[in-house]
């Protein structure tokens, strides 16, 4: 992870469904007591794939930014659930507030897109910037504001920023599981309000609903699981 002040190095754009699938964390008794042994076998010996890093804690938050000439000039936050199953979100909050973190965001941003203008995305652990795409979390379109694509075309194309209202607040509801969803499902949920997405990917993953809330998703997901 890193802060604003600090590095940042570039990689390849490797974008796998499932990519923090069965990760883990060894014992933080296990390394304050400098028992070794024992959080090495939490992750297979030294197996394949196996590293060490600084583990990070606090809110997962993803944010798409516009940017003006490497300013950003809206944000786009949306924060990760507490709850994981295999180590992905339940839900993703979308339009929350996370304008303690932008100040960090904006430093990032002028430093290191200096002149840019387009859409980019920061995702962050904490105060810890942890990853940054030339591109926005697309899963989360659906909530941004009607205009939202003509004002990321007129950056692009014309380097010209009029404005643009905040997103929509809502919750994006993984439903996991080995259960199958009822052939009318998209009929049932779109009675509800809300709107379901068949998850054709992720073997685990039932589908998504597009909700209002965490709560809302919860009790459409109890709806649908039992038949």
């Amino acid at each position: 992870g890193m802060q604003a002040d600090e590095y940042c190095f570039i990689k390849p754009i490797t974008n796998l469904g499932g990519m923090s699938l069965n990760t883990h964390s060894a014992s933080a008794a296990a390394i304050a007591s400098n028992t070794l042994h024992e959080a090495e076998n939490k992750v297979g010996n030294g197996a394949a794939g196996s590293f060490w890093c600084e583990y990070l804690s606090g809110a997962q938050t993803s944010s798409d930014v516009l940017v003006h000439r490497g300013e950003p000039v809206w944000y786009a936050h949306t924060k990760a659930a507490p709850q994981k199953h295999r180590n992905r979100p339940v839900y993703w909050e979308i339009g929350v507030d996370c304008a303690p973190l932008e100040p960090a965001i904006a430093q990032f941003i002028r430093r290191e897109l200096a002149g840019y203008s387009g859409l980019c995305n920061v995702e962050m652990i904490g105060e810890y910037i942890i990853e940054m795409h030339l591109r926005g979390s697309n899963a989360f379109f659906d909530y941004y504001c009607t205009g939202f694509i003509a004002a990321w075309v007129a950056l692009v194309d014309d380097d010209a920023w009029h404005g643009l209202a905040p997103i929509t607040q809502g919750c994006l509801y993984s439903m996991f599981g080995s259960w199958a969803l009822p052939d009318n499902a998209e009929q049932r949920v779109a009675e509800q309000g809300a709107r379901l997405y068949r998850d054709g990917m992720m073997a685990d993953r039932v589908g998504i609903l597009f909700t209002q809330s965490p709560a809302e998703g919860q009790r459409i997901e109890r709806l649908l699981s039992a038949g």
